[in-house]
């Protein structure tokens, strides 16, 4: 999604108040760089300008204040059979902390074991994010913004399991512009037109969604639940699970809907490894096409000269003259919508993982 490079302290001050169940106090300043994030940065913060992405990519300084209280009183860290944990975790970051981005950021969650008919285990979780956003001090025309970092992203081994990482919640599609433009042969229009692309109004839906890239670019409102059946397959070394899972994440301006939440029920085997439980689950996912923005490279319109090399693009492959395309610095976020996800074949909705580890 992004690539950050930072460098900064922490200090952390614990205080015990009670058995496995410590209240810390932080503060996290870091000067960071963001890279690879030119995608996030358009369809986000509405930063397509590359000054703009410029600003938001270089040089800027991360610095929360952060309260975690949390407790766990299970039976035993990598494969608890009973008991419970819990976290809960505040941050606050404004200018008068350091902090070029301004945000209140809360993440909860609670996670329940108990045994059942004396082998098998009932578990159970619950997680649930919010953050604010604020002025990003360098950029004031980009509006009430939230850190990458600091974004929501649900989907993967240890989230919703019918989706692959990430890939729950918000999101865009990325696509060449060349794609788009260029044809093979005169008698084939190209998909959108060079005005179409620059007035931010071509339609790709006609394109075939193997062609697209979906990039998440996270939320500000999570919310996630989990249940899991676990009973033994063999006396010692492997456990069978029957799980479902629950989440979305919603992203600013849309509304938070308990109907839009994702439901993927699944099956996995663990293995009693000396490193931990490996994990192998399968689930599956039965939700509708989703309606996605498309992202590409913004272009201006052209004259070919014949003279090579000649950085004007052809709009006909093959061509060495006439009108074309050469794509600018700037990025183009589209405002029609495509579908995305639309095929329901059973198989294209199984998602496999495999890692180390209980999901939860």
């Amino acid at each position: 999604m992004f690539v950050r490079k930072a460098v900064g302290l922490s200090v952390v001050l614990v205080r015990s108040l009670g058995r496995s169940t410590p209240l810390s106090l932080s503060y996290r300043p870091q000067l960071s760089r963001l890279t690879a994030a030119e995608v996030f940065f358009c369809t986000s913060f509405l930063a397509c300008a590359p000054e703009d992405i410029d600003v938001v990519q270089g040089a800027n300084w991360l610095a929360p204040l952060g309260v975690n209280l949390s407790s766990d009183r299970t039976d035993n860290l990598l494969n608890p059979r009973s008991g419970y944990r819990g976290a809960v975790d505040l941050e606050h970051a404004a200018r008068w902390t350091g902090s070029n981005y301004a945000y209140n950021r809360m993440l909860g969650e609670v996670s329940v074991y108990r045994g059942v008919g004396g082998s098998s285990v009932a578990a159970a979780r619950l997680r649930a994010g919010w953050v604010g956003p604020g002025e990003f001090e360098l950029l004031p025309a980009a509006g009430d913004v939230v850190h990458p970092l600091k974004r929501f992203f649900a989907g993967g081994s240890n989230s919703a399991r019918g989706f692959a990482q990430n890939r729950l919640g918000p999101k865009v599609l990325a696509v060449g512009v060349q794609r788009l433009l260029r044809t093979d042969a005169d008698t084939i229009p190209p998909t959108c037109t060079v005005a179409e692309v620059m007035a931010l109004t071509c339609d790709a839906s006609v394109l075939d969604e193997g062609v697209f890239t979906p990039q998440p670019t996270g939320g500000t409102r999570m919310l996630e639940g989990s249940l899991e059946y676990r009973f033994p397959i063999t006396p010692a070394s492997f456990d069978g699970v029957a799980f479902v899972d629950v989440g979305q994440v919603w992203g600013e301006g849309e509304s938070l809907d308990l109907s839009e939440l994702h439901w993927t029920p699944g099956l996995g085997v663990r293995y009693y490894s000396p490193i931990g439980p490996l994990r192998l689950d399968l689930a599956y996912r039965a939700h509708d096409p989703e309606q996605l923005r498309v992202v590409t490279s913004q272009v201006r319109s052209c004259e070919m000269t014949g003279v090579r090399p000649d950085p004007c693009t052809s709009l006909v492959r093959g061509a060495t003259g006439g009108p074309g395309f050469v794509r600018t610095e700037q990025l183009a976020l589209f405002g029609p919508r495509v579908p995305f996800d639309t095929d329901r074949s059973f198989l294209r909705r199984v998602q496999l993982h495999f890692s180390i580890g209980q999901a939860f």
